[in-house]
């Protein structure tokens, strides 16, 4: 009778071994990992590094229908899969707020973030903010008590846009990674160390064209989401905003003093963004003396839809484009 019992037995405990498997570094036996991206150098990164081991994971772009983050409402849909994800990786900035509010409702949160904004730390750039005060501390009875109220900083949101900050950003998801899965360790670095090569070999080209050319100052007739990039080389950049958020209308006066910039640099390009009309950019041109004026458009990696990824656009296809188009203009 026992040993008609045995197979059964054993075949009870292997059952409930299997139906007890308790999740171990972010992946449970048998089921992918959860990564979300909301901006498209995030999720490039991370098919970079994991290379061929992507098969193994669920990677998400969540504004894969080409949307910038500083005009795109989530749905229901967008948050689960914020709430529900096991890495996250997000910009951090004013524009996604809501994943703050969608993670602060996650019970026992486990998720691995990764913050951009948090990663540079001291090296964000703060953009200029008004000082608000209070509605009490207008009331001119209590303006003298009442403290001026100065709210939270805001920080430029597209750190991407320096290959300097790429590498640093690759280098904390790399390791992220490495930790959710230390048996593929090894070939996760490998494919790190030859993406930074790639960044780094980049960077080295922008700096060398700035240094050589004499006309340093990029003239946009647009929003404005390259500070992070003029930052690093040190170059001379004038828009019409001076951010990259909802702006669309520039002021007359703001024409006319960019297409004095234009005469004063002798510059014949003014740049747009992928995502935007000409309108402004044609207005500066307008009203400048100089002839042979023609726009441009440089590419802020942040209105890539999901279709154009799986056709082969990258990150650094996009960045080695912004090089070419600001290489012959300079050079002009």
């Amino acid at each position: 009778m026992f040993k008609k019992l045995v197979p059964l037995i054993l075949f009870f405990t292997v059952f409930l071994l299997c139906g007890c498997t308790e999740k171990k570094n972010n992946v449970y036996s048998g089921n992918k990992l959860d990564i979300v991206c909301t901006v498209f150098p995030e999720y490039d990164w991370c098919r970079e590094i994991l290379g061929k081991y992507q098969k193994n994971v669920n990677l998400t772009y969540l504004l894969g229908d080409g949307v910038d983050m500083h005009h795109y409402q989530p749905d229901a849909d967008a948050v689960s899969k914020v709430k529900n994800c096991d890495i996250l990786m997000y910009v951090g900035g004013e524009s996604e707020k809501w994943i703050d509010e969608a993670l602060a409702q996650v019970p026992n949160n486990n998720i691995t973030v990764v913050n951009l904004l948090d990663i540079l730390g001291d090296s964000a750039i703060e953009l200029e903010r008004a000082r608000v005060r209070s509605k009490k501390a207008l009331d001119p009875v209590e303006e003298t008590t009442e403290p001026t109220t100065v709210p939270e900083p805001l920080y430029d949101e597209h750190p991407w846009l320096s290959l300097k900050h790429a590498q640093t950003f690759c280098t904390e998801i790399t390791e992220i990674i490495c930790r959710t899965d230390p048996s593929h360790a090894d070939y996760y670095r490998a494919n790190l160390e030859s993406y930074n090569n790639k960044l780094s070999a980049l960077d080295k080209e922008f700096r060398l064209m700035f240094n050589d050319c004499k006309k340093h100052a990029l003239i946009f007739g647009d929003r404005y989401p390259f500070r992070y990039f003029e930052a690093d080389y040190n170059i001379l950049c004038y828009a019409p905003f001076s951010t990259c958020g909802t702006a669309s209308t520039a002021q007359y006066d703001d024409i006319v003093a960019l297409a004095k910039q234009i005469s004063y640099f002798r510059t014949h390009v003014v740049y747009i963004l992928e995502s935007s009309d000409t309108t402004i950019a044609d207005a500066i041109i307008e009203n400048t003396t100089i002839s042979n004026q023609r726009i441009e458009v440089l590419n802020s990696a942040q209105s890539v839809t999901q279709k154009q990824a799986d056709k082969g656009m990258s990150y650094l296809s996009i960045m080695l484009g912004n090089y070419d188009i600001i290489e012959e203009a300079l050079n002009q």
